[in-house]
Parts: C-alpha cells; structure tokens; sequence
C-alpha cells in the first residue's frame, strides 16, 4: 500500500467537503478593478480606500472553484491512462482536486476542521488517517502508484508559480500523460490544481505578522484560555494536534470551533489574507489571466470532443 506521496503532499489531500461550487465569474474585473484602486493610491491627494475584502475573495474564489468539464477530462486520461498501464480498470481514479473555495484553502492547509459543532462532539478534527482512506493515490499498489506518479517525479520541472519554478509531474506518469491530453502542456495540470491554493497559501505566510491575523488570533486564544483550555496559541496549532491526534481531541475542536463564531475569527482572519492578497492578484496578474485562458481552451477543446 502507498502512503501520503513524499514530493507532492498536494496530491494526497481530499477536498472534504466533496460538493462542487458554482465558480464565480469575472475574474478578470475583480483582478482590474484591485489593480485600479492600487494604482490610483500612488496619486496625489488622500489615499484611496483598500480594497473590498469580498471582492478580493471572489476573485480567489474564481480561481479555486472546481470546473466540471475540465475536471472530468482530467479524470477520465488518468483513468485511460492507468487502464493503459494495466492497472485496474474498475477503480475509481481521482485527479489531485483544487480546495474548491477560498473558505477551504484558507483554513491552515491541514484540513482538519470539522464541518460542524456536532460533528466535532461526535468526532473531533479530522484525523491524518481518516485523511489517508480517501485521498487520491492513496490505497494503490506499488505498480499502479508509479503508473499513476510516475518512477522520477523527483527530477520533474514543473511550471512556473507565483514567479517560481515548481517541481511538476513525472514525465512517465499518467498525470502528466492526462494533462499534456486536456491542457496541451505537462504544467497546465499542476497549474490548475495548485495556483488558486498557491496565492492562499502564500497570503497566509505574508499575513503570519500582520496586525488584524495576530488580533484574530489573540482574541480565539483569550476565548479558548476562558473556556479552560491554554494548551494551543493558535487554530492552527489546535487543529495540526488534532489532526495527528488518535480520537481526534473531540473537546478542543468543540471549543475551537466555539470560539471561533464567539470572536468572528473566521471573518477577520478572512479578510487579514484579503488583504495580502489584494496586491497578489495583480502583482501576479499575468500567471492568472494566462490561467483563464489556457482553461478556457481546454474546456473548449473538451466540450467539441
């Protein structure tokens, strides 16, 4: 059996909540109109408001949202593909997904939280083995794994993310194979599943010293120490030992997520990333609309069979 793979933590990360979102439309003038209102805060006279939070989110959003043809003609190379390979033909074979949403990706990148306070009493965080039964890749043989990722996905060059080069998919596997067959190009893959999560991700290293993120998080940890528990500084740090806990810590989650709708910590610590993520979406709007519009092609070539 295969565990969590090594080079691509990514591919071995479900979206839990399993339910497509509509994505959201205009990019492009969300994008612009950041781009705008940045651009005129270097002119003279007072400075411009910053930018609407929800805008920013849209824009992410729009990014993250799963797209059903796209998505589904990734799946089904991978599946040709691994069939091709030998592999069986009646398993399920799952493309690495995008987080769906900015409200998943922004959550701490452990995805752990559990949906709800109920599911919290009855179950806690969500345990890294829970996480293990239904992540793509997960439960494979060891032929089918390096069919699916390939023997040298270690020296793979992948595309360029944020301004840098990532490692990218084996040339040998199938999910290389899926995404030369849907995007035209090895990195479209990669690209697809992880610059919406990339930009989330980044925003939350940029915002770690900002003033609203510590506020947010001071005020859950003052909720927390109130309600006797002082063992966690932060959510993130609650739900990682959660997630590595063996009955995952039912109490803690139950509180975590109590304090968190007591102190509106979810929407501060929202707009703390929006705010980070503002000058992203312009800073790196070229990778984005390079994004829209190599997806708008694939699902076009996908859509005419």
């Amino acid at each position: 059996m295969v565990s969590q793979h090594p080079r691509h933590p990514e591919l071995a990360s479900p979206t839990r909540s399993g339910r497509p979102r509509r994505a959201l439309t205009g990019l492009r003038a969300c994008a612009g109109g950041l781009a705008a209102a940045l651009l005129a805060g270097c002119a003279s006279g007072p400075p411009e408001p910053k930018a609407d939070p929800a805008q920013t989110i849209a824009a992410v959003n729009a990014l993250l949202a799963p797209d059903p043809v796209v998505d589904e003609g990734l799946i089904r190379h991978l599946r040709a593909c691994m069939v091709k390979k030998g592999a069986s033909p009646d398993r399920a074979y799952l493309w690495p997904l995008k987080a769906g949403s900015f409200a998943r990706a922004a959550e701490s990148g452990v995805q752990a939280l559990p949906e709800s306070i109920e599911a919290a009493r009855s179950t806690g965080y969500v345990t890294a083995r829970e996480h293990a039964r239904s992540a793509p890749g997960q439960g494979l043989s060891e032929q089918d794994a390096v069919a699916w990722m390939g023997l040298h996905d270690d020296q793979a060059e992948g595309p360029v993310l944020l301004g840098s080069r990532s490692q990218g998919y084996a040339p040998d596997s199938c999910l290389h194979e899926a995404s030369v067959a849907v995007f035209g190009t090895p990195g479209g893959g990669f690209i697809h599943q992880r610059l919406g999560v990339r930009l989330v991700d980044e925003a939350r290293e940029r915002a770690r010293d900002s003033s609203d993120a510590k506020e947010a998080v001071q005020r859950w940890a003052e909720c927390m120490k109130d309600k006797g528990e002082t063992r966690f500084p932060s959510p993130t740090d609650a739900e990682f030992k959660g997630s590595e806990s063996e009955d995952g810590l039912k109490d803690v989650a139950v509180k975590d997520l109590e304090c968190r709708a007591e102190t509106d910590y979810t929407r501060r610590y929202h707009e703390a990333l929006a705010a980070q993520l503002a000058p992203m979406l312009t800073e790196f709007a070229g990778e984005i609309e390079a994004y829209r519009e190599m997806k708008a092609k694939a699902a076009e070539r996908l859509t005419k069979g």
